[in-house]
């Protein structure tokens, strides 16, 4: 626990507590697309998984709820190997404020996606996205809180990106 930014000096009881967990996620999705539009639909973790621990008397929970993400953008092509994609994400869960996120992402050759976002909870992100097969596309995306609001503390994320298409590929 000595790697938190602390506010305080004081040592709170309650995060001796706090141990760092694996648990799978199980999601679905669904995505649309023509030439200039394009929206999608997921729920990337449908399981509900709850973490209960007591020691020393103090107990702790920890629930992941399911989260509902909609998406929806545009493809305006800048060149013949250029496409310029601004795109809005929102996302519902149970009990949290609704997130919106902008995006805009810049796709090359259809084969590299790099991009950039914000969000109404004061994150920014970043994402990198190689697409070299025909039907998997895999990346790396990154998102930083910043401690402009009244929250003290804000995780940083790293998430790993595995994308297979099923149907009809078609490069053309």
């Amino acid at each position: 626990m000595n790697k938190l930014n602390r506010i305080t000096q004081e040592s709170n009881e309650s995060l001796g507590n706090i141990d760092n967990n694996i648990n799978p996620a199980i999601g679905v999705g669904a995505f649309i697309q023509s030439k200039k539009f394009f929206a999608g639909i997921s729920v990337p973790n449908f399981l509900n998984s709850k973490r209960f621990k007591e020691s020393n008397g103090i107990a702790t929970t920890a629930t992941d709820k399911p989260h509902f993400y909609g998406t929806a953008g545009l493809s305006i092509p800048l060149g013949t190997n250029i496409l310029l994609r601004p795109m809005m994400l929102y996302r519902v869960v149970s009990d949290a404020p609704n997130q919106i996120t902008a995006l805009g992402q810049i796709e090359l050759k259809e084969q590299l996606s790099i991009g950039v976002g914000v969000s109404n909870n004061d994150y920014v992100s970043a994402m990198l996205l190689f697409k070299g097969m025909q039907r998997l596309d895999f990346g790396y995306g990154y998102e930083m809180g910043q401690r402009t609001s009244a929250t003290a503390l804000r995780a940083n994320t790293h998430e790993l990106i595995l994308r297979y298409k099923f149907g009809v590929v078609d490069k053309k």
